[in-house]
C-alpha cells in the first residue's frame, strides 16, 4: 500500500501510514493498492502558542482573540500559559490580573504554518498614591507622617502642609501624623487601597497646652 499526503510541507505520511504534522494547514491523505485508490481523508495540523508572564503575572488570565477565541490561566508558580489547536490566522494575546500591569498590554501575532512559543509579557505590581493635608499649615509645617502597611514609609508634610505616598499598591494601611507639642485630630486614619488614588486624607492640630508649676500656682 502506498499513501501520499496531498501538502508534505504541512504533514508528511510514512509508508507505513503515520502522518507527522509540519507546519500549520491541512493536507488531504490517501492511500492506493493495486492501482486502486482509497477515499481521501482531511488532517489539519494546528500550532501552539504559548509564553511566559514574570512571576508577579503568575496566575494571570491570558486571553486570545481573533480568528478563533480561547481563554486560559497562567501557571501560578511558574507564569507559563500555552493555547494549542490553533489555526492559522491573526491573534491578540491580552494578559489581564487585579493590580498588575503587563508590559505590552497585548501582543499582536499571526500563525501561517508554524507555532509561536515566545509570546511573553513583563508583569509590574501596579501602585498608587496617598494623599491629604495637615492644618493649619503654620503649624504643620515639618510635621512627619508615617505610613504604617506593607510597605511602609515615612514623609514630611511641605510648607502648605501638603503630603503624599507614592508607589503605594493595594491593602490596607494606617496613616499618622506626629509633630512635638501638637496632637492630631483623627490621630490616625485607616485606608484601604484598592486599584485607585486616596486622596484628602487630612488631620487638624490641636495644640498641646503646657502647664507650669507656677501657672498651676495661680488657682
Amino acid at each position: 500500500m502506498t499513501w501520499a499526503s496531498s501538502a508534505p510541507t504541512n504533514a508528511s505520511i510514512s509508508s507505513t501510514g503515520l502522518a507527522t504534522g509540519v507546519a500549520g494547514g491541512s493536507t488531504n491523505i490517501s492511500a492506493a493498492q493495486n492501482g486502486i485508490a482509497s477515499n481521501s481523508f482531511a488532517l489539519a495540523v494546528t500550532a501552539v502558542v504559548s509564553g511566559t508572564l514574570t512571576s508577579t503575572g503568575a496566575g494571570a488570565t491570558v486571553t486570545l482573540s481573533g480568528t478563533a477565541n480561547a481563554t486560559t490561566t497562567a501557571d501560578s508558580v511558574t507564569g507559563n500559559y500555552s493555547f494549542s489547536g490553533i489555526v492559522n490566522g491573526a491573534y491578540t494575546i491580552t494578559p489581564t490580573k487585579t493590580g498588575v500591569t503587563f508590559n505590552p498590554t497585548s501582543q499582536n501575532i499571526t500563525i501561517n504554518g508554524a507555532s509561536n512559543t515566545a509570546v511573553n509579557f513583563s508583569a509590574t505590581v501596579q501602585t498608587w498614591t496617598i494623599s491629604g493635608t495637615l492644618s493649619p499649615a503654620s503649624d504643620t509645617i515639618g510635621a512627619a507622617v508615617t505610613l504604617s502597611g506593607t510597605p511602609g514609609a515615612t514623609t514630611t508634610a511641605d510648607v502648605n502642609g501638603n503630603y503624599s505616598f507614592s508607589g503605594v499598591a493595594n491593602g490596607t494601611y494606617a496613616v499618622t501624623p506626629t509633630k512635638t507639642g501638637y496632637t492630631f485630630s483623627p490621630a490616625s486614619q485607616q485606608i484601604t487601597i484598592s486599584n485607585a488614588a486616596k486622596t484628602g486624607v487630612n488631620f487638624a492640630t490641636v495644640p498641646v497646652l503646657a502647664i507650669s508649676p507656677a501657672t498651676l500656682g495661680n488657682f
